[in-house]
């Protein structure tokens, strides 16, 4: 019956990341051009008549890429929150607690969805935090020489 819990759990849980998760998808290289392109990677003519407005880029991509980290980790801990508040203390609890199983694993199962949840997000984060630092180095490196293409 546990597994039956978790299963439900994880059809119903997917539902509500899966916005959150396209729109980091679809962000995140909008926020790495920016940062390229404040980072004097991009157009090396152009930076010397607006050296300014690319340093406004390369803020501004840094800024809203933070923004977008820390708004994935409060979003996902509000919606577990009230995930978990609906199916415990509302109208749907009539239907949570009548199901076969004891409370404990009722609970169990909703603490381990939310447990694997927050671990793919960490590890979603770091991947594309490393993925975009390791192209950064590399441009960088490109640029002083000290890597060869």
């Amino acid at each position: 019956m546990l597994g039956k819990l978790i299963k439900h759990e994880f059809k119903d849980t997917i539902r509500l990341f899966w916005p959150i998760f396209s729109l980091i998808v679809v962000l995140t290289p909008l926020f790495a051009f920016l940062m390229k392109l404040g980072s004097n990677g991009i157009f090396s003519s152009y930076e010397e008549q607006n050296g300014l407005n690319l340093t406004y880029a390369l803020q501004g991509g840094l800024i809203g890429y933070y923004l977008l980290l820390v708004g994935l980790f409060l979003g996902c801990q509000i919606m577990m929150a009230l995930r978990f508040y609906r199916t415990i203390a509302t109208n749907e609890a009539y239907l949570t607690f009548t199901l076969p199983t004891s409370t404990g694993k009722i609970l169990f199962s909703k603490w381990l969805i939310a447990t694997i949840h927050d671990l793919k997000k960490e590890v979603d984060t770091i991947k594309k935090t490393q993925r975009e630092a390791t192209l950064e180095i590399e441009t960088l490196g490109k640029k002083s020489g000290t890597i060869d293409a």
